[in-house]
């Protein structure tokens, strides 16, 4: 009996090991997707902060010819034209039209931002945190597991 006892309390302790393993490579895993996930989002984050900064400067350049054009306008002064080629009142709207396609790209571009930056606090594990009192977000916490609730093997 004694060596019978034995030899299932090194078989428990042998399964108790390889479930150990098991649940460490788990943990690995995920500890290497999330790591992916966070640099992912930050990576994304940079790129559309370079291109929020981009279109700002693309909108200011705009702005400028538009104000340029108008000055000359009101000097009496018609902007430069290829002859016959264009009205000179057109200049002014397709001028116009540049600030308003500058101003929807920076406007698309702070919304990918936004969006960037949601999914790094979501990578990051911090989304709710961030937002819950603001929006009045209730999250239940996860409940802990005892030693004792979880038998070798993960069955239950």
């Amino acid at each position: 009996p004694f060596i019978d006892l034995l030899i299932a309390s090194r078989e428990r302790l042998r399964q108790a090991r390889q479930t150990y393993l098991e649940t460490e490579k788990g943990t690995l895993k995920v500890v290497n997707q999330v790591e992916k996930r966070v640099t992912d989002a930050l990576s994304s984050l940079n790129t559309a902060r370079k291109r929020v900064e981009l279109s700002r400067k693309n909108r200011d350049s705009a702005e400028k010819s538009y104000k340029a054009v108008v000055d000359l306008w009101n000097q009496g002064r018609v902007p430069d034209l290829e002859k016959d080629k264009s009205n000179p009142a057109f200049v002014l709207l397709r001028r116009n039209n540049d600030i308003l396609n500058a101003r929807f790209l920076l406007i698309d571009a702070l919304t990918a931002y936004k969006q960037a930056e949601t999914e790094l606090l979501a990578a990051e594990g911090t989304l709710t945190a961030r937002y819950s009192s603001e929006m009045d977000i209730r999250v239940k916490p996860v409940e802990e597991i005892k030693i004792g609730d979880a038998a070798p093997g993960g069955d239950r």
